[in-house]
């Protein structure tokens, strides 16, 4: 059974979310407002095992948010809520085979990387598309 990790920062600012809706007022998000996300993969016998570690301590902005409310506006609004526990961590179970294993590789890809293969999508939009894609195929 191998493990693969990666860890990943969403910029709010780069990500064209410079204003936010906050409180029913709009506010300008702080330029060093930021998600990181860790993605940790287990590879099993017949499935891989995706988990995903959110730190919102950098989201000073929004700190005033509920978890989901900043996962919204940073477009990570296919997370189901119950699946927010005390460490923010939630995550997939997908089937392995040859689709599953090439959309992990590109998950887990650096931006540098990932850049060459996304076209004219952002690599953390692109890598976000990933994600959504592999919670369809939750297993």
């Amino acid at each position: 059974m191998a493990s693969m990790q990666n860890t990943f920062i969403f910029n709010l600012k780069e990500m064209g979310k410079t204003w936010i809706h906050k409180s029913r007022k709009w506010v300008q998000s702080n330029s060093g407002d930021y998600l990181e996300l860790k993605i940790i993969v287990q590879e099993k016998d017949e499935t891989y095992d995706i988990s995903y570690i959110w730190n919102m301590e950098n989201c000073k902005t929004l700190s005033n948010l509920r978890p989901n409310e900043i996962f919204t506006i940073y477009n990570f609004d296919f997370k189901d809520e119950c699946c927010i526990g005390d460490e923010d961590s939630s995550g997939v179970i997908v089937n392995k085979n040859e689709m599953t294993k090439i959309m992990i590789e590109y998950l887990l890809m650096n931006n540098e990387e990932l850049c060459k293969y996304s076209g004219l999508t952002e690599v953390n939009t692109y890598r976000q598309i990933i994600m959504k894609n592999l919670e369809n195929l939750w297993d």
